[in-house]
């Protein structure tokens, strides 16, 4: 369930993600007054079956909406809803994240992808007091992002210049907003920590996620930033997390609200 609102006196309508792919809004009359029913059913960010049919479609222009016949939960990610505000707002993020990567059409990665990283955020929130200050949710986010973008059509190789097709080396330039990097021999201003977004960047394009949290792990972590008293992170991650999200708003044409109050909360700059 990627989100739900309310509709009318006491309907909800929720958008849901199939494991097909496809996205579409499912319409559940009555449900906000009725004492039969569960407003669970269509809580955002829970795994649910579902039964519903079509209804015929109008004399408008308007697509048929469907309604809601009855269904079930079958994982409701209670850590992340349960466990306090760090990890509603990790639920709230990602799912923002996936109906943006939603628009991309039919999908059966996105839908694996979001329920592979609820199911990761849910260890995540069991084991840490503050996920949004880990460097798993750091390595998570910038992962989801990638991916999302490569659904999109949005990634392309990040292992070679975009100007002569060479191969990138140390230092490169990456050229934001858009997700591509121009090497040292076709640009000036050229850097290391760009040049270690573009292995990251093409990293996460071809590895599953554990494969790529090792390969990062195995980098130098460079110039630290501390966000809790345990925990220093790579300066250089949280460069290529907020390059994403520059991208990603870019696409969007304006600001993912979730995101703002997720940066807000840890501390991180725009």
């Amino acid at each position: 369930m990627l989100a739900r609102r309310n509709v009318g006196e006491a309907d909800t309508l929720g958008q849901l993600l199939f494991s097909t792919g496809h996205s579409r809004e499912v319409r559940s009359h009555g449900l906000r007054k009725s004492k039969s029913r569960s407003g669970l059913l269509l809580e955002p960010g829970s795994l649910v079956q579902l039964t519903y049919y079509e209804n015929e479609k109008s004399v408008s222009d308007a697509p048929p909406v469907a309604s809601l016949k009855e269904g079930h939960v079958v994982e409701r990610f209670a850590e992340l809803k349960d466990g306090g505000y760090d990890g509603l707002l990790l639920l709230s993020y990602f799912l923002e994240l996936a109906r943006f990567g939603a628009k991309a059409g039919e999908s059966t990665e996105l839908y694996l992808l979001l329920k592979g990283t609820l199911e990761a955020l849910a260890e995540l929130c069991a084991d840490n007091s503050t996920p949004v200050r880990s460097g798993r949710f750091l390595l998570l986010s910038v992962f989801f992002k990638v991916r999302v973008l490569k659904v999109l059509g949005l990634v392309g190789d990040a292992r070679t210049c975009a100007e002569c097709g060479g191969e990138l080396c140390d230092e490169a330039i990456w050229n934001v907003p858009e997700v591509f990097f121009t090497c040292h021999r076709c640009a000036v201003d050229v850097n290391r920590a760009d040049a270690y977004a573009a292995r990251a960047i093409a990293a996460a394009s071809e590895m599953r996620f554990g494969r790529f949290a090792e390969y990062l792990a195995s980098w130098p972590a460079g110039e630290s930033v501390r966000l809790t008293q345990t925990e220093e992170l790579p300066g250089w991650l949280l460069h290529i997390e907020s390059r994403l999200l520059q991208c990603m708003e870019h696409y969007q044409g304006g600001p993912l609200q979730a995101a703002a109050q997720l940066r807000e909360h840890v501390g991180l700059s725009a």
